[in-house]
């Protein structure tokens, strides 16, 4: 992913406590699941970073532009209101639903002082195993060790993972259809990632799974 952040921001997820409490306000609630939804983000300096890693593009498997993590002291995080895996269909009326990583990074770091975001925060889903609805924090409370056998070295798992601003780990954000995981079926989204091949992703980040 990459970093709408500035040079502060960088290398402040491995530093950053996850035991620590929160000092944002979680307004999270106030974005419904599964509409579109409108954002205005005020900004007294113009040029202040957002502070947020994004993934995805129109060259990725996701296409869309994906919230991965969100830094703790930066302007999204004090408004409150996204989470990472929320998705950014617009930017101040531009449209990059189906644009570039790198174009939609441009846009995102331009100055403004009042930002327009249009975003999805996509709804709840049925689980596979029980048909229960879940919601964007009610991953399976049961552990369970899953082996993914690749064809080759160079096959993708076929898992997108994200961080989430209120609780420590590694979440899955996106199973890909017709991948590794996808074809082994038991892996779903919003489970957590405890372990790969033995390293502790506990209190880990998506960046250390990878």
């Amino acid at each position: 992913g990459s970093a709408v952040a500035n040079q502060a921001d960088q290398g402040r997820e491995d530093s950053e406590d996850t035991t620590a409490p929160e000092v944002f306000p979680r307004l999270y609630h106030l974005i419904p699941d599964g509409e579109i939804t409108s954002v205005k983000i005020n900004r007294v300096d113009p040029n202040e970073s957002l502070s947020i890693r994004l993934v995805g593009g129109s060259e990725t498997p996701l296409v869309h532009i994906i919230i991965q993590h969100i830094y703790r002291d930066g302007v999204i995080a004090r408004d409150g209101r996204l989470l990472p895996g929320d998705i950014i269909l617009k930017v101040n009326g531009m449209d990059i639903s189906n644009v570039p990583h790198n174009y939609a990074l441009r846009l995102l770091r331009q100055p403004c002082q009042v930002l327009r975001l249009t975003v999805l925060r996509e709804q709840k889903f049925q689980s596979r195993s029980g048909g229960q609805a879940l919601d964007a924090y009610g991953a399976r409370n049961d552990s369970f060790q899953v082996i993914l056998n690749k064809s080759s070295p160079e096959e993708q798992l076929g898992i997108k993972l994200v961080r989430r601003v209120d609780e420590p780990g590694v979440f899955i954000f996106n199973v890909l259809n017709g991948g590794v995981a996808d074809r082994h079926g038991q892996l779903e989204e919003n489970d957590r990632v405890l372990a790969i091949n033995g390293h502790d992703l506990r209190y880990g980040s998506p960046e250390r799974a990878a």
